[in-house]
């Protein structure tokens, strides 16, 4: 969505003064460096391995073999957006007030249904039915393509990045234990270290959702018109086209 004066709340009759500037890479960049010359440069930060080899118009990422080196230049980037990744997920697998959601209570609970009218005992079973339905279908993709919801130019670069963070996410609802070792890849390592913290807090955020109340049918629906009124508006002669049609 392009943002128009409207969004900025600048009134009628207001004096605007416009300064032309060269044009930024989409990268914030950090100015404090200083380079062999004492001049200030630009510097990347990582969560991916940092041999890339820079073009006037693209970068190319080389597929090398993982390297001590590049897990230490790759960590100081992990520690610096730490809190944030805690913040992210927690928002994702939490529950407000200990409560989740209707509709996903509501989904979860016809999973939970179906596998008990099918028999199905095993709990890693339907782990992986929720799994799949909502982490991975719905929120993967918003972690990786946030230009989706947002206003924003996603570039090559951040790309790699945020496959770091999608797949530390992922892993996180994996019922395998991921072994680490030399040959193991540099965005598994990154977050090895939190990832049985990470699985026992989704194994929790199932058992939470399963043990609450059920969701009436007509609660649900009564949530769902009221979203609906909330998320549409129609005016009179659409309503009466819609209707026609």
């Amino acid at each position: 969505m392009l943002n128009t004066m409207k969004h900025y709340k600048i009134p009628d009759g207001a004096t605007i003064k416009v300064l032309s500037r060269k044009a930024h890479a989409s990268l914030s960049s950090q100015g404090s460096v200083k380079d062999d010359q004492g001049k200030y440069s630009g510097k990347y930060f990582h969560l991916i391995d940092p041999d890339i080899v820079e073009d006037l118009k693209t970068l190319e990422r080389k597929k090398l073999k993982l390297k001590e080196v590049h897990l230490t230049m790759l960590l100081p980037t992990k520690v610096a957006v730490y809190s944030f990744v805690e913040k992210l997920f927690r928002c994702i697998w939490g529950l407000q007030q200990n409560k989740a959601p209707l509709s996903v209570k509501h989904f979860f609970d016809f999973l939970d249904a179906q596998a008990e009218e099918m028999r199905i005992t095993d709990p890693d079973v339907l782990h992986i039915w929720k799994t799949n339905s909502l982490p991975l279908r719905f929120w993967v993709n918003i972690l990786k393509n946030p230009q989706f919801v947002f206003d924003l130019e996603k570039s090559p670069h951040l790309d790699g990045c945020l496959s770091v963070i999608a797949q530390a996410f992922m892993d996180s609802f994996s019922l395998s234990d991921t072994q680490l070792g030399k040959h193991t890849p540099t965005n598994k390592l990154l977050y090895g270290k939190e990832m049985p913290k990470y699985k026992q807090e989704v194994r929790l955020y199932y058992k939470q959702i399963q043990d609450q109340p059920p969701v009436s049918d007509s609660e649900f629906r009564d949530f769902l018109q009221k979203e609906s009124k909330a998320s549409v508006h129609f005016d009179l002669p659409t309503v009466y086209v819609c209707k026609s049609l």
